[in-house]
């Protein structure tokens, strides 16, 4: 168990470098990126974002999320994922190539034939990186992972920003998200050093596709739905339209999905470890609900009261539309990481017949509101999304009850956290309201407060997080000092 706890901090901090740093870039990179190219830009390559992430779950099949609960995985399994993801891949670019022109004019945008024939050439890139990647998370090796995602990262973002100075318009974020996969997959062979080989295990791949099939129509349900709203405004409006939403999404994707990623990339395999002994499972679940609800609730809210002046300042004045939708949206933001942990019950409990029954219950909730405002305004739709997000998230808090986690025990979780977030947005709220300083001061005071009344507020709660925190950055440095 010492063993177990040691890998899992280990792993816990480097993913934490690896999502923080890489954010950071892609920050800069899109920041750059939006500050050379027109909103509509952005909202062409949205118009395709559906469409490729039902072809990566169709691919993937929820084979990768088999692997890593299963506790000992063979070469022949491994090379069954490989070489089934490959042909899915294969096959739905092929299908994509040959239906492109359909795609352009249901979106009455001649640009995306040739565009859709080339950014999809991802899908027979992925299954390689895919492996490498799922066999690392199994040994918990983050620092592999971090190293890959950086280099990927970097390098593509330059690409990117290279082919926009360069007058290259939307093809700069085609050749960014090619050259990102391209290069993510290249380094992961050469540092995991996976290659697969032509050995098959029929009777093991059949229980991998058991619960990877219907973890696959789960995630293909999940997926369709949260694209759904981009095929609707980019049909229903025009491109710059849904570029302004698709920014303000990413926008708030960044800070909610960093916190997750970090937290859930470490948890899962975790759980997975200790599923059979429910006690510690439920103590390691509120644990886990509770940081993530403590670094997730302040960040969000904190930047949803200082997006104006901070989205103007930071991707110049033509995005300036964007800073309502992404202030509506981080309530997305706020509710979905809750849901991905209930999701992971499911997972690690190998319940993905049941996972299904819930999706394709709380879906209906989206389907409503979509045929209610679909024709209103953009606005409309974005509530619709919201109010189906909060009801969905009622739905699925009832996965607790698997590990005696009650409705109770999750209000007395994140409640605190929830009220610590309120208050110090509220304060940078009122201090912006003042309009005391130009921008950048008024930003770096933004910063300077919240991070002071988030400590202090933290302090005086006795917030027990904030004392995990504290506590492990202690051993962190008396570590180091000893050394």
């Amino acid at each position: 168990m010492k063993n177990l706890r040691k890998k899992v901090m280990l792993g816990f901090a480097w993913n934490s470098i690896g999502v923080v740093l890489n954010q950071i870039l892609s920050v800069i990179i899109n920041v750059v990126l939006a500050r050379i190219l027109v909103p509509e830009d952005f909202g062409v390559v949205a118009m395709l974002s559906i469409f490729i992430q039902l072809s990566l779950r169709l691919q993937g099949a929820g084979l990768g999320e088999s692997l890593i609960r299963k506790k000992e995985v063979s070469q022949e399994e491994y090379n069954f994922v490989f070489y089934y993801s490959f042909l899915i891949g294969l096959a739905s670019y092929l299908i994509f190539y040959f239906s492109a022109p359909l795609i352009a004019d249901f979106y009455s945008e001649p640009k995306l034939i040739w565009i859709t024939r080339i950014i999809t050439l991802n899908l027979i890139l992925i299954p390689l990186d895919g492996i490498n990647r799922t066999q690392l998370v199994k040994k918990l090796d983050f620092k592999t992972i971090t190293i890959v995602q950086t280099i990927a990262i970097i390098v593509s973002g330059t690409v990117g920003i290279i082919m926009a100075y360069t007058n290259c318009g939307v093809w700069s974020l085609v050749g960014q998200n090619l050259c990102l996969y391209f290069i993510s997959m290249t380094v992961f062979i050469i540092l995991n050093r996976w290659l697969p080989t032509i050995s098959f295990d029929k009777k093991k791949s059949i229980s991998l596709i058991g619960f990877g099939s219907k973890l696959m129509v789960a995630n293909y349900l999940q997926i369709a739905f949260a694209n759904i709203y981009s095929v609707i405004i980019g049909k229903q409006y025009t491109a710059g339209d849904l570029g302004f939403y698709a920014q303000g999404m990413k926008l708030q994707r960044i800070p909610s999905q960093s916190i997750t990623s970090i937290i859930q990339m470490v948890s899962f395999p975790a759980f997975a470890n200790i599923r059979d002994d429910k006690t510690k499972y439920l103590t390691a679940f509120r644990k886990t609900m509770k940081l993530m609800t403590f670094l997730n609730f302040p960040l969000l809210i904190c930047l949803s009261a200082i997006a104006d002046p901070l989205i103007p300042f930071a991707l110049s004045e033509k995005w300036i539309k964007t800073i309502p939708f992404f202030q509506m949206l981080m309530v997305i933001g706020l509710l979905e990481p809750i849901k991905s942990l209930f999701i992971n019950i499911l997972k690690v409990e190998g319940k993905a017949g049941l996972l299904i029954n819930y999706i394709m219950i709380t879906k209906i909730f989206y389907l409503i509101g979509i045929l209610i405002t679909f024709k209103m305004s953009i606005y409309a739709i974005v509530i619709s999304q919201i109010l189906a997000t909060f009801l969905e998230l009622i739905i699925f808090s009832n996965i607790g009850k698997l590990i005696g986690y009650t409705k109770k025990d999750i209000l007395k979780d994140i409640f605190p956290n929830l009220l610590l977030a309120l208050l110090i947005g509220a304060a940078l709220f009122s201090f912006n309201s003042l309009h005391l300083l130009n921008t950048v001061f008024t930003l770096l005071f933004d910063f300077m407060i919240g991070i002071f009344l988030f400590c202090l507020i933290s302090y005086v709660a006795k917030n027990s997080s904030f004392f995990e925190i504290k506590q492990e950055l202690t051993l962190v440095l008396k570590r180091k000092r000893d050394a």
